[in-house]
């Protein structure tokens, strides 16, 4: 009985732990598109200078095209993207502000997905 509850209690312990540990998005991204859209897709994100941030991009097309960049408050190009399958990126844009990802998708089928972490 004893090492019954020893079990539970590290497994709480453990399940403690990792929802302290794990991180939560800045912001995010998921958009499925099931005929086709053209448009623009944003998620904004407030940074402190010299933060990193990462960013996570996965897209499935079906059809059509999107292009993928980030820019700071005032319209500034920070980083172009493009488009990508997956995508695994750190980033810093220096500055502080508030930072923005832009999605155009221009007769767009599929899905796209995209977090922010710091």
């Amino acid at each position: 009985m004893k090492k019954y509850i020893a079990v539970v209690l590290f497994a709480l312990l453990l399940l403690g732990v990792w929802l302290f540990a794990r991180r939560t998005p800045l912001a995010s991204m998921d958009r499925q598109f099931w005929t086709p859209e053209t448009g623009i897709s944003e998620v904004s994100f407030s940074l402190e200078r010299g933060d990193t941030v990462r960013l996570s991009l996965t897209s499935a097309v079906r059809d059509g095209d999107y292009h993928a960049a980030v820019y700071s408050v005032d319209g500034m190009l920070v980083e172009d993207i493009g488009k990508a399958k997956r995508l695994e990126m750190f980033l810093t844009p220096g500055d502080a502000g508030t930072y923005c990802l832009r999605v155009e998708y221009d007769g767009f089928v599929g899905s796209l997905k995209a977090k922010i972490y710091r």
